[in-house]
């Protein structure tokens, strides 16, 4: 099986030369999560109180992780049958967010997070989602980050689009777009949704996404092709 590769910010850490793990390990989201280094993810891998149950299609492969972050969350990753770089991933962070980042979650998910249709949010409501996506990942984007793209201190992630719609009763966020290497240049496509739990946004966010390579996302095997089992696997909860 191919080496398992998962865009982070601390593997844009490692390219630019700036260290190794941040500090502050609370803010650490589902893309800070590496294939190498760090200690062996085992355990807490059942349904979190309040989550969704949710399971990939049944010829998905688990993949092996290590781990390098917040020791409290949990990660599982499913790689495609014909292709272990595109993968599957569920990831609770560990903790609940923070006092602003809840508010900011709550606000938008109140203005429209109850439609069963797509609600786009506004470049305003992406800048104010940063903690929810991951401030060192997805939320540090376009919208978030004044920074030109490709600068050292440029965004990480190119986001297409975000908005806000129903799964299964819960409330939710997606994100749409792909993260860029220090260059600027497209790596990883990405779509993910972060779902607000039982207890609404105020509980921890569950995290589903899908993702793989940019340069091979049009091939047969490749993310464009898988696009309708992530959203198949949030529908119906497989």
């Amino acid at each position: 099986m191919p080496e398992l590769y998962v865009q982070a910010d601390l593997e844009l850490k490692s390219f630019r030369g700036e260290g190794d793990l941040p500090a502050n390990h609370e803010r650490l989201n589902s893309l800070d999560v590496l294939a190498k280094g760090g200690m062996e993810l085992t355990g807490n891998s059942s349904p979190k109180e309040g989550f969704l149950k949710l399971a990939p299609p049944p010829d998905w492969v688990r993949a092996p992780l290590s781990y390098s972050g917040e020791p409290r969350s949990s990660l599982e990753a499913y790689c495609a049958p014909a292709n272990a770089d595109v993968t599957l991933n569920f990831y609770d962070r560990g903790h609940d967010l923070s006092p602003a980042g809840r508010k900011s979650f709550q606000e938008i998910l109140e203005r429209k997070g109850s439609s069963e249709k797509a609600q786009p949010l506004l470049p305003s409501e992406v800048a104010a989602m940063s903690e929810v996506f991951g401030i060192n990942s997805v939320g540090d984007n376009q919208f978030s980050n004044g920074n030109m793209a490709g600068g050292a201190a440029g965004p990480v992630f190119h986001l297409d689009m975000a908005y806000a719609q129903m799964v299964q009763g819960h409330r939710s966020v997606f994100v749409e777009g792909r993260f860029v290497d220090e260059n600027g240049a497209p790596q990883r496509e990405f779509v993910g949704a972060y779902i607000e739990g039982a207890k609404g946004a105020g509980s921890r966010v569950q995290e589903v996404y899908l993702e793989g390579s940019y340069s091979d996302r049009a091939k047969p095997d490749g993310f464009l092709s898988h696009r309708s089992t992530f959203k198949k696997t949030l529908e119906e909860g497989r």
